[in-house]
């Protein structure tokens, strides 16, 4: 269980790859076959790879390589390079947290509206609540950042 939550990011991620894989090969050779359900198809494919997308900020958090003005801080001493990474890890926290707080009220708005796509009569919920998933994972991946550095530990 614990190799699960360590790896979540990187599993949840496999699997919307694998579909997104899947259903861009389908709509290829739905091309050719029923024209009609190429458009359904992608559409999925296109949730798929939003979920990848998102996913990828909890999981650049936790391996510590969002992208950082590494550039400007290499020109410091080590000292100064430490204070900036903190720098740059709260103001990345904070931006995630606001766009976190934006995607839950994002998603709550459709969820309680009910709304579906009207192409595939899919939920539009399944699409907004990946911002929530991945911008919540990069939170909690700062925060364990934090805990972890307050303890003298090394990120992994």
């Amino acid at each position: 269980m614990k190799n699960l939550w360590k790896n979540l990011e990187e599993n949840v991620m496999l699997v919307f790859i694998f579909v997104m894989t899947v259903l861009t090969l389908a709509g290829w050779v739905m091309k050719f076959i029923a024209k009609d359900s190429v458009a359904g198809i992608n559409l999925l494919a296109q949730y798929a790879y939003a979920w990848v997308t998102m996913l990828a900020f909890g999981y650049s958090a936790k391996t510590h390589l969002f992208m950082k003005l590494d550039v400007i801080t290499a020109h410091y001493p080590q000292k100064a390079q430490k204070v900036l990474n903190i720098v740059m890890d709260v103001v990345c926290f904070l931006c995630c947290t606001a766009l976190l707080v934006l995607g839950i009220q994002a998603f709550g708005k459709v969820l309680a509206s009910g709304e579906l796509n009207d192409k595939i009569a899919v939920p539009l919920t399944i699409v907004y609540a990946a911002p929530v998933a991945g911008f919540g994972l990069a939170v909690i991946r700062y925060l364990q950042l934090a805990f972890q550095a307050l303890a003298g530990k090394q990120p992994e």
